[in-house]
């Protein structure tokens, strides 16, 4: 349900502001990257992953998203702001962990402990970036957060399907990778050529 509430809010946002009809949300592709991979996809894969919580947890969980939402329309959240926003994926990475650490049968299930502290991690880089103390941090944490969230893709793609496709679409040639899920292992790469 968050995940829904945040699409059907900032859709409508984005486009207006892209239209130029608005002046709000300010017009950064960083803040678009971030509401995607660190609110709706986090949204969507803590729904799926944590669907066994209790209210109270629930509740938290969802205060410290929504907070984060609110701290990623302020231009220059201020250190404060940046920890609010920083404290969802904090709560998720100690969710994670002591849920997936100590039960985990198999070995890939272990493994979503660190992938949601790599979340942490990403989140922090980028707010560093966004204050100005680590150059290039929005964009690297907007980058690990991609990685993370195709690593957690790889390994949830076991419960779903055979095989999950990849295309790299700024390499030239494109290339087409073919992961087996649940092993993560690469079954197939082969280059894409495309004729204009």
């Amino acid at each position: 349900p968050a995940a829904l509430a945040l699409a059907l809010a900032a859709i409508p946002l984005w486009t207006a502001a892209y239209a130029g009809w608005s002046a709000w949300p300010p017009l950064a592709s960083s803040w678009h990257g971030h509401e995607m991979l660190f609110g709706y996809a986090q949204a969507v894969v803590a729904g799926f992953l944590l669907a066994r919580l209790r209210r109270s947890e629930l509740a938290l969980l969802l205060c410290a998203w929504v907070a984060a939402r609110v701290v990623a329309v302020v231009p220059d959240p201020g250190l404060l702001l940046a920890a609010a926003g920083s404290l969802f994926p904090l709560l998720l990475a100690v969710r994670a962990g002591t849920l997936f650490l100590p039960t985990a049968k198999k070995g890939s299930n272990r493994l979503f402990a660190p992938i949601f502290m790599g979340f942490l991690l990403a989140e922090v880089i980028y707010r560093g970036g966004q204050l100005g103390l680590l150059p290039e941090g929005e964009r690297q944490g907007l980058m690990l957060a991609v990685d993370l969230i195709t690593l957690l893709l790889v390994l949830m793609g076991g419960r779903i399907g055979e095989t999950i496709e990849f295309y790299y679409l700024d390499t030239e040639p494109m290339l087409k990778v073919i992961i087996e899920s649940g092993s993560g292992h690469a079954v197939d790469l082969k280059p894409v050529y495309t004729y204009p």
